[in-house]
């Protein structure tokens, strides 16, 4: 039987999480403080339950230095991530937040093979920046809003209902989000934004066995969002509750549509393939009250729709090796604040853009996997992905005194690249791993003539993750790695200045866990994250050197 697809993209999900009956698990201290309460049991012999409790608190570290841009006596010389000279004149403070999420849930055994199932969690998140510092006194911190930053937060409701046929192949599922609260408040702008939003969603999937050989998957997919946003105006920039106008407004709705079906033929032993095809139809309507106006701007319903064939081949020369050839088309929709929401962050103005359509991608891959002596395992491949109406965040320099952004839908991109796995079991307690991933993303056809040839935003060229594991009865233990290269923010690639406030830098860190069970209810957890203490930016500071300490219990 084929494993479940993804209802959005034709990726194979081939893992499974299973957790024990009757568990009690406390984790403490991640940073600041992180408290876990997560209780399985059985209510009878066919209905199962569980609840959950989690608390994630930090005071945080300073993210966000203050700069100027003229030269001031004392301050602290840097740039910006483009090579402009800037002065560092204090900081905003420490970003702090607050989270907890509670959940519950029940599933009821109609027999061995079927089941049904109803979740319910509960999220709520704020966060906020503590008393800033200035470098010539805490009188000019009261005249200049450069040093306060963006206070927020969110809250949500999900419930989820899922129904499953193991014997005849049936599943669906039934979801529903209620992001109920979501506000930012903008010192810089006295105004406040309230970001409600909602999805439904319904996934239907049937697995069928057509023949000893041959094997399918069905499945219709349906979602629905809509958003809506509010920006107020304040009487108090540091109070969200002095509301005193309207500055602008918007809400929009996406729904889509998909069904979809994938057969797998089995030829021989040695020969496989795998087809796919998929058809999307999407579609769009919203609604903008931009600032200082007072008729909205109406944007009738668009409809896009759109098929998506995939092939693949598999060839088995010998038990232990393969070599796969596959190729296939994906659609992607734009998101609802990407069209219809602009917002001010971390002093850009992100402007919305209502003409945004779906992007659409061409993959080629060929692959190659071998096991050797039963130890170790290796696996290379390479593929070429060519991209239209790629959707991208582009620079559209000042806008309202402020640096501006917009998504665009760029004409042509393509990525070309390889892909290197490596794994090998030295016995039966250590086993380590090696993945190297080279990506080639450029701008083929662009808006810009600076952006022709320049690599995608927020795209690392190279990423490389290698890690060393150890289990043996009691004690257990991982030491992994990982590299990210260069990324950039700005489509004509100019950020190429590292090491300063806004710039996305390459980066190498190191993290370790190790377990020690006391018995089978007791476990003690020690982690060490950025264990060599780097100093790295991802456009604000990153923490050094953390630890933290867990503690299970379980009953």
């Amino acid at each position: 039987m084929l494993p479940d697809i993804d209802s959005t993209f034709f990726h194979v999900l081939c893992g499974n999480l299973i957790v024990s009956k009757g568990s009690l698990y406390v984790y403490l201290f991640e940073l600041n403080l992180r408290n876990l309460l997560y209780v399985i049991g059985k209510a009878s012999d066919k209905l199962d339950f569980n609840v959950n409790y989690e608390k994630k608190k930090t005071d945080g570290y300073i993210t966000d230095p203050v700069l100027s841009s003229k030269a001031v006596i004392g301050a602290e010389t840097t740039t910006t991530n483009t090579g402009a000279k800037r002065w560092i004149i204090g900081n905003k403070g420490k970003r702090q937040w607050d989270e907890n999420t509670v959940g519950v849930g029940f599933k009821y055994h109609f027999d061995e093979s079927k089941s049904l199932a109803l979740d319910f969690t509960k999220n709520e998140y704020e966060y906020s920046y503590s008393a800033p510092t200035s470098y010539f006194g805490d009188d000019i911190i009261k005249k200049a809003g450069t040093y306060f930053s963006t206070p927020g937060e969110k809250a949500s409701n999900k419930y989820n209902m899922t129904y499953n046929d193991s014997e005849n192949g049936w599943k669906a599922v039934v979801g529903y989000s209620d992001q109920y609260k979501q506000h930012d408040t903008s010192i810089s702008k006295a105004t406040d934004s309230s970001k409600p939003n909602t999805r439904f969603s319904f996934d239907l999937q049937k697995n069928q066995t057509i023949s000893a050989n041959n094997n399918a998957v069905f499945g219709l997919n349906y979602r629905k969002d809509k958003m809506d946003a509010t920006v107020y105006k304040l009487a108090d920039k540091f109070n969200s509750d002095s509301k005193i106008a309207v500055d602008s407004m918007a809400s929009g709705t996406n729904k889509s549509f998909s069904a979809y079906v994938m057969d797998e033929h089995k030829f021989s032993d040695r020969w496989t393939a795998t087809a796919g095809l998929r058809y999307d139809k999407w579609s769009t309507d919203g609604r903008i009250l931009l600032p200082n106006k007072t008729e909205a701007i109406n944007y009738d319903e668009s409809t896009y729709d759109n098929w998506s064939p995939s092939l693949s081949v598999m060839y088995k020369p010998e038990a232990d090796s393969s070599v796969y050839l596959s190729w296939g088309k994906a659609f992607e929709a734009p998101s609802l604040y990407r069209m219809y929401s602009s917002s001010y962050s971390s002093n850009v103005y992100n402007i919305a853009n209502p003409n945004l359509k779906p992007q659409k991608a061409e993959t080629f891959e060929l692959g190659y996997k071998k096991d050797l002596n039963n130890k170790s395992a290796i696996g290379v491949s390479v593929y070429d992905t060519k991209y239209k109406g790629l959707l991208y965040k582009n620079s559209l320099g000042v806008v309202d005194g402020m640096n501006a952004t917009c998504y665009q839908n760029a004409g042509e991109a393509e990525a070309k690249g390889f892909e290197l796995e490596l794994n090998h079991n030295f016995d039966d307690k250590w086993s380590a791993f090696l993945n190297y991933t080279y990506q080639n993303p450029v701008i083929k056809k662009a808006l810009k003539a600076t952006e022709k040839d320049k690599y995608v935003t927020a795209i690392p060229k190279e990423v490389f993750r290698a890690g060393v594991t150890y289990s043996d009865n009691k004690w257990s233990g991982m030491l992994t790695g990982e590299y990210i290269s260069k990324r950039f923010s700005k489509t004509d690639n100019s950020d190429t200045v590292n090491g300063v406030y806004g710039s996305y830098d390459p980066y190498f860190i190191m993290n370790m866990d190790i377990s020690y069970s006391f018995n089978k209810n007791y476990t003690l957890t020690a982690s060490v994250n950025n264990i060599l203490d780097r100093d790295f930016f991802n456009y604000y500071y990153q923490p050094g050197r953390t630890y933290s300490v867990e503690i299970n219990y379980r009953f």
